[in-house]
């Protein structure tokens, strides 16, 4: 994400230790994973969801982390340390967590169904986005059909396959980035997404007409970490990177910019009210019972989304470029 981190923190960093910080993004988690297999070396910090968490670290491809040069590990919250992900923090520190939730445009929705379902509603042909998250994207289909998305059925991920499937067929339903759906809600080239909702806050910061919620089916629950690469050149320096991030007031900050909920224990006496008391950020207790913790990355759920997601986004790449060349006849016969 192009805004995952408040700026001016990372200048603060760089000042504080003389270190230069080269932030770079990507679009999908499999991407973290690529370039620390063909690139060893060329990253010392990553940013990775407890989803895929697991995967990196059973594929060795972090660094163990070494707690007492993390101080303020101590300020974590107690429910996003020792995820199944990553049993007593040995790997990775908590940084934000969030839901996945829906985000719509207020003038083009006037008063929206409250439910996934919406993604599937027949008006709005041609005008909605998901995200190109496999697990993600089939766990939004299983809770529209009562389903768990913790869930290792094969018959679950096969009825959500095929839920997404249609939906590309009805629907002609759009897979996008982080970025690509942030856009399209800002200028109003989509009437509903599904969206993170620390983005969908930042758009509907800048766009008035955005405007999101937790579905009544619920969503995922997510938690984001900061891990070390194990190939990273500089292990000392990456832990100061972590420790710096957990501190109170600099997580505190951080949230406040980019409109994520912390992780940090600590910071909440200096989380703004604005943030700290929007329900669709910090959900209360009844809200929580209906959100699903995103499971970790084992051997049989990453069997199950990668086969059954294979045909989604081979369907829904298929219908983009079609849809391309499409656009580009109707232009040469202007």
């Amino acid at each position: 994400m192009q805004d995952y981190f408040h700026l001016p923190l990372l200048d603060r960093f760089e000042k504080e230790t003389g270190v230069h910080v080269d932030y770079q993004v990507y679009e999908e988690p499999d991407e973290v994973e690529a370039r620390l297999r063909s690139a060893p070396g060329s990253v010392d910090v990553v940013i990775i969801d407890s989803f895929n968490l697991n995967k990196l670290r059973k594929l060795r491809l972090l660094h163990p982390l070494d707690k007492s040069a993390v101080p303020n590990f101590t300020h974590a919250s107690p429910t996003f340390t020792n995820l199944d992900a990553d049993p007593q923090n040995g790997f990775s520190v908590p940084y934000h967590w969030g839901t996945t939730l829906l985000a719509y445009r207020k003038d083009l929705l006037p008063n929206p169904d409250r439910s996934w379902r919406l993604l599937w509603d027949p008006a709005l042909k041609g005008r909605i986005m998901m995200m190109q998250d496999s697990f993600e994207s089939l766990a939004v289909a299983m809770m529209l059909n009562g389903r768990s998305p913790d869930t290792v059925e094969r018959a679950d991920y096969e009825e959500a396959s095929a839920m997404l499937l249609d939906q590309i067929d009805t629907m002609d339903a759009r897979y996008g980035s982080y970025e690509a759906i942030k856009l399209a809600l800002q200028d109003g080239t989509i009437a509903a997404a599904m969206c993170y909702n620390g983005d969908a806050a930042t758009v509907a910061a800048e766009e008035p007409n955005v405007d999101f919620f937790i579905p009544k089916e619920g969503g995922t629950m997510w938690v984001d970490c900061l891990a070390i690469a194990r190939d990273t050149k500089d292990a000392a320096m990456a832990h100061a990177f972590l420790n710096f991030f957990m501190e109170p007031t600099v997580a505190a900050e951080n949230a406040n910019s980019i409109q994520f909920a912390s992780t940090n224990a600590a910071a909440d006496a200096h989380i703004s009210p604005e943030l700290r008391n929007d329900p669709r950020m910090y959900p209360p207790e009844e809200i929580m019972e209906r959100l699903h913790l995103v499971p970790e990355l084992d051997a049989e759920r990453d069997d199950l989304v990668n086969k059954f997601w294979y045909n989604v986004r081979s369907k829904s790449i298929s219908r983009t470029e079609a849809q391309k060349e499409n656009a580009q006849r109707a232009e040469v016969t202007r």
